[in-house]
């Protein structure tokens, strides 16, 4: 008998932190449960579409490094993902 096995949804990041450090900014939160990797996404724009790929991390990973992104009157906002 074939059985379908059921997909385990990847639990949401919910305490992420973005520090500012020199001209770069970290960001770093827990592990998920259900996850393999995480994708970071920004924008300019908090209630912006997150269309900007800025990287996917892989556990045991959980931080990331935008080099560079702090410069004069660009704000950026992020939004990691969980993914299996």
């Amino acid at each position: 008998m074939y059985g379908r096995i059921p997909y385990i949804w990847p639990s949401p990041v919910t305490d992420l932190t973005a520090i500012r450090s020199g001209n770069d900014i970290v960001l770093n939160w827990s592990e998920t449960q259900n996850t393999s990797a995480y994708n970071i996404y920004s924008d300019t724009d908090p209630t912006g579409s997150f269309a900007t790929s800025e990287a996917t991390v892989y556990l045991p990973i959980t931080s990331w490094t935008d080099g560079g992104a702090v410069s004069a009157g660009v704000k950026k906002f992020y939004i990691v993902k969980s993914d299996k």
